[in-house]
């Protein structure tokens, strides 16, 4: 299971691969906190997936991840996921998630 550090209720950082393999662990700590976020009032900060010690991501990974903050964001949560490495980066931008993990994608 990735391990987590929770600076505080809106800070989440993700330790080791978000890949297929791990997806199962990876979307019970995502639906936990975002469990824990519903129903609370919006943070000024908004919430923040720190990808800094992220060793691997697949599209399994990038995609849950994005559901994860679209689904934040729904509830009126700014939310992103940075602080990855180059080697993540450039999968994350490779795979297309880009502009959904940072924050600057718009709901239609």
């Amino acid at each position: 299971m990735p391990k987590k550090g929770f600076v505080n209720d809106v800070n989440i950082t993700l330790d080791g691969d978000c890949t297929m393999e791990r997806v199962a662990d990876l979307h019970a700590l995502l639906a936990e906190r975002c469990a824990a976020l519903t129903g609370t009032p919006p943070s000024a900060a908004g919430v923040r997936v720190d990808l800094a010690q992220v060793t691997g991501i697949d599209a399994c990974g990038c995609q849950l991840l994005a559901l994860f903050l679209e689904q934040l964001r729904r509830l009126g949560i700014a939310a992103c996921a940075d602080g990855a490495g180059a080697e993540i980066r450039e999968r994350i931008e490779l795979l297309g998630f880009c502009t959904l993990f940072s924050g600057e994608h718009q709901q239609p």
